[in-house]
């Protein structure tokens, strides 16, 4: 983003931020095989969340790293604002001049491509020998936001969705559907959805649709992607009791 945006100044040295170091959990493979499984509908710890005590007890981060990384903030002069039970993050507030020194780097302020103001460390952090072999990041030395639009829109209608859509394809920057459009297909890729987490097939799914739908619409709508036919049940919402109004939609 620094290297798409106008340097508009330096970020005075005076200026308060917080800053969230982090740190690994102790059993990265053991913390991702009890997702899996509390996620997973039929296993026997479906559901069975851990309390934070718990978590940490188990995967928590190393409490000898954690707290030689309260000490080094105490030391140059950093204020801790916030701890976490599982020692996997620490926040921490100073100076912007704290943080330059410290990381060795300048902070700057910066107007983005869209014409949104924003600070950021201008080049790479050079981490403090000793916490380089505790931190696995470092959170909040930018105030831009990095995110993907929520939709695509299709410069060509009536198009088909791609029979091939590949969803663990993370790489690809376009949408599978009409124009370039999102599709279904395409969800689990963009959002980054897990697949674990089987719903319940008895769930009902409410919708609300603002500006009324056509049955054919949805019917072809899951048809062309592939989808499902679940039962939908239009229910009024203060309107005419019929598929063209805005309606509530339940979705078995």
């Amino acid at each position: 983003m620094v290297g798409k945006s106008t340097f508009l100044s330096a970020v005075a040295g005076d200026q308060q931020i917080s800053v969230v170091l982090t740190l690994p959990v102790s059993d990265p493979a053991g913390a991702a095989d009890f997702v899996q499984h509390v996620s997973q509908r039929g296993d026997p710890l479906f559901h069975q969340y851990l309390m934070p005590q718990e978590f940490a007890a188990r995967f928590g981060a190393n409490a000898g790293d954690y707290a030689a990384l309260k000490e080094w903030a105490a030391a140059d002069g950093l204020t801790i604002s916030q701890e976490s039970i599982a020692r996997t993050c620490l926040t921490v507030r100073g100076t912007v001049s704290q943080f330059e020194t410290l990381f060795n780097t300048q902070i700057n302020n910066y107007r983005s491509p869209a014409g949104d103001q924003f600070y950021s460390a201008s080049s790479k952090l050079s981490v403090p020998g000793a916490l380089a072999s505790r931190l696995s990041g470092i959170v909040g030395l930018t105030s831009s936001k990095h995110s993907a639009p929520l939709v695509k829109v299709g410069k060509i209608l009536g198009e088909n969705p791609a029979e091939a859509a590949n969803p663990e394809d993370k790489t690809a920057d376009s949408g599978s559907g009409p124009g370039g459009s999102y599709s279904p297909a395409d969800l689990q890729r963009a959002d980054f959805i897990p697949t674990f987490g089987n719903l319940d097939k008895t769930a009902v799914v409410a919708v609300f649709e603002q500006g009324g739908f056509t049955e054919s619409d949805v019917v072809k709508f899951l048809d062309k992607n592939k989808l499902p036919h679940r039962k939908v049940t239009p229910v009024s919402v203060n309107g005419p009791d019929n598929l063209q109004t805005g309606s509530f939609v339940g979705q078995a």
